[in-house]
């Protein structure tokens, strides 16, 4: 009984090693190949308006979290406590960007500051969302950035 105890144990301990290996190259490989901006990054501004913002104005400002398309009534993400990362198909996420760029024309801000808009990703159908959104919203003046450290 004694040596099936210790093998027991074994088993445990070697598990519990492969476990934490596992974990610390899981974490070096992110590490190592998650996307880091330089400190500083040059974008562009695209796209045409007839609105201006001179110094004086009053300005309008909105934030909206896309939620890369996916988060609505009937889905979540797992990060937030969910249980899912991707919807079913690239129609959901079509048309939750729709329904986001009707909500900024309905609201009408000067400047809209989008996070969580994904370009060619795995969890939103390698969708251009930015592309998508610019596409629902002509009349604005548009930048991209990656946000991601």
């Amino acid at each position: 009984m004694e040596k099936f105890l210790k093998a027991v144990r074994n088993i445990i301990i070697a598990a519990v090693v492969l476990a934490l290996a596992g974990g610390a190259a899981g974490v070096a490989y992110l590490t190592f190949n998650e996307y880091a901006p330089e400190d500083t990054e040059e974008i562009g501004v695209y796209g045409t308006s007839s609105k201006y913002i001179v110094q004086g104005d009053t300005v309008r400002v909105m934030t909206y979290c896309a939620g890369y398309g996916a988060k609505d009534n009937a889905h979540d993400n797992y990060e937030d406590g969910g249980k899912t990362v991707v919807t079913e198909n690239e129609d959901i996420i079509k048309e939750n960007i729709k329904g986001i760029a009707d909500m900024c024309v309905k609201e009408d801000p000067d400047v809209i500051l989008f996070q969580e808009v994904d370009i060619d990703s795995r969890r939103s159908f390698a969708l251009d969302e930015a592309s998508l959104l610019c596409a629902e919203l002509p009349e604005r003046l548009n930048s991209f950035a990656y946000d991601f450290v």
